[in-house]
């Protein structure tokens, strides 16, 4: 027993020492992307063009279309590698499926998901991996109609709910966006959601070092939107 799980811990740090080293060239100040397999896939979309694809795929959904299946066979083995073209901090919801949305094949996406599509140090840090070892150009959140995490804000704010467990820490992330939609006209959960994704933008753009510096030099495009349930559209925000 004790033999099988040394050879299975062995595969694993070899396989994964790719991985490792990538991990640890970013803790250097002169970062070197670690050596490739020749077969290994590459990103060739920047910003622009990554959040292109996207919207593409979320038409063909809207559409009824998913060519998942039928573009696998083009794709190299995801034993190769990965080389997302884009990262997506979205939703929990379980309604909410980056990979379907967008209709992406594996291998496309860097997902990070949690409740209320906030933006958590674990979080940041995975966003920081996609872009500056993986080379994901784009970096989407995508926020949803009717999120309880933002309606639960809501009530928090309004009416002093006293909600359980880490609840509130989670809520307390989401608080600023509520405060900034009580001023709006319309509904207030509409705008809150919307200010919650945009919040996350704001965010990302201020997040020292790796991501501030790669979006203001251009090499990191951001952007938001809101999956509606009934259309299946991903609308885009300013």
């Amino acid at each position: 027993m004790c033999d099988k799980v040394g050879q299975s811990r062995r595969r694993f740090l070899t396989a994964g020492g790719g991985l490792a080293l990538s991990m640890a060239a970013l803790a250097t100040q002169a970062y070197v992307r670690p050596a490739r397999a020749d077969d290994a896939p590459v990103n060739e979309k920047d910003g622009e063009q990554a959040l292109e694809e996207l919207m593409a795929g979320n038409a063909r959904y809207v559409a009824g279309g998913n060519t998942v299946l039928e573009r696998l066979a083009d794709k190299p083995p995801l034993s190769a590698g990965q080389a997302p073209f884009a990262t997506i901090l979205s939703c929990s919801d379980s309604r909410v499926v980056p990979e379907i949305m967008f209709d992406q094949v594996p291998g496309a996406l860097f997902i990070v998901r949690v409740a209320g599509n906030i933006l958590t140090t674990d979080g940041l840090a995975s966003i920081e991996f996609a872009t500056k070892v993986l080379g994901s150009r784009l970096v989407m959140v995508v926020g949803h109609e009717a999120c309880g995490a933002v309606a639960a804000a809501i009530e928090v704010v309004k009416n002093g709910l006293e909600l359980p467990g880490h609840l509130p820490g989670l809520v307390a992330s989401i608080k600023p966006a509520v405060d900034e939609a009580m001023g709006m006209e319309g509904s207030l959960l509409e705008n809150a959601i919307d200010a919650n994704v945009t919040l996350g933008m704001r965010q990302l753009a201020e997040a020292k070092p790796i991501l501030a510096e790669s979006v203001a030099s251009g090499q990191v495009k951001l952007a938001g939107g809101v999956f509606n349930f009934e259309t299946r559209e991903v609308e885009l925000l300013a």
